[in-house]
């Protein structure tokens, strides 16, 4: 489903048509998201590639119209099932929350919406296989050609299996990857708290919003004031382990330990962050870290929130008084080893050195 006022091109062409009855399109895309109408694409390809004549010339139902109501409604349904899969995909246009939140707020059930949308996959193409006039042999011979299995898993771990109490899943990386941009305005916890509403789910060709439902509202007040700076230092008014944790206290979940927390998000978090949004060879990544060769000090920043100001900040607000801060740990370090320190104060002189110097 194609949402209103965007652009086609020629790689990504669109199926276009005549009047605005939404069912329409939507019986329309019931049948060419069926087997039977890959098949008979698939008849014509030579190369692979979707060109607009091959769409043109497969044929569509002339009977289409007697079962246009039902079709429509399960497309409906079908496009509302995996669009709930995106909800919980921090870098999809539908997203609201991670996961964990989302089940806590309402009944968010992955393994019960897959299950749900084979039901409703399995009757299109029973629809669909009977508007073609294809008896039970052909369409066997079509659904061994294509290797008949279900679309609507998110993932080829999903199984239809009703007992999968033993299969748990790692929503943890997915919870900080929030809580860091809760930290910097950028999304909203007032979904979590329920101070806001959850977004109503959209039509399936309604324009794309500018931002994710998860987002804060432009002009909303953040859960802290963040100028897109925010640094690996504790004690500071601006540490963003300390943010961290402070959302996950807000919204009662289970707080991270905070020197695992500190040496996750030091280490870890950029590669893990740049990975999730890169894509097609394009890496863009929404925080950048800028740190010391042993990422003993970070600065962290919201690329949103970047002005040609941006580095003198960090250098005059942030760089610079940290650097006099740690020169004076330093200096006290020296003056209480004297000219003859013992191997602890010699050991600990020998860090803070390397430590002003980086």
């Amino acid at each position: 489903a194609m949402p209103a006022n965007c652009i086609f091109g020629h790689k990504g062409p669109a199926a276009l048509v005549v009047g605005d009855d939404s069912d329409d399109l939507l019986a329309l895309l019931a049948i060419v998201n069926t087997i039977m109408f890959r098949a008979l694409v698939e008849l014509q390809m030579a190369f692979g590639s979707y060109e607009v004549g091959v769409i043109q010339r497969t044929p569509i139902p002339s009977q289409m119209s007697k079962k246009r109501t039902i079709l429509a409604k399960l497309a409906r349904r079908a496009w509302s099932l995996k669009r709930g899969f995106d909800i919980t995909n921090e870098t999809s246009h539908a997203f609201i929350l991670p996961e964990p939140l989302l089940i806590r707020m309402m009944k968010f059930d992955p393994a019960k919406m897959v299950r749900e949308f084979d039901k409703v996959q399995d009757e299109i193409e029973e629809i669909v296989f009977h508007l073609y006039g294809l008896n039970k042999e052909d369409r066997e011979q079509i659904e061994a050609m294509e290797g008949k299995s279900s679309i609507g898993k998110p993932d080829d771990a999903a199984e239809n299996n009703e007992d999968d109490s033993e299969a748990t899943t790692d929503h943890s990386e997915a919870m900080l990857s929030w809580a860091v941009g809760v930290a910097f305005g950028r999304f909203d916890i007032r979904l979590a708290t329920g101070e806001r509403a959850l977004p109503p789910e959209p039509e399936p060709f309604d324009p794309l919003l500018i931002n994710s439902p998860g987002m804060l509202p432009k002009g909303d007040t953040p859960f802290k004031t963040c100028a897109g700076i925010l640094v690996d230092d504790a004690g500071h008014a601006d540490d963003l382990i300390a943010r961290v944790i402070d959302v996950y206290e807000h919204i009662s979940e289970p707080i991270p330990e905070p020197n695992k927390l500190r040496l996750k998000l030091t280490r870890d978090f950029i590669a893990t962050h740049t990975k999730t949004y890169s894509k097609s060879r394009r890496k863009a990544p929404i925080y950048w870290q800028i740190a010391t060769p042993s990422a003993r000090y970070s600065v962290w920043l919201n690329v949103h929130a970047f002005t040609k100001n941006t580095l003198l900040h960090i250098q005059n607000d942030y760089v610079a008084p940290k650097l006099a801060h740690e020169q004076r740990q330093l200096d006290t370090l020296l003056g209480d080893a004297g000219p003859n320190p013992v191997a602890a104060q010699a050991k600990a002189v020998e860090i803070q050195q390397d430590f002003v110097e980086e």
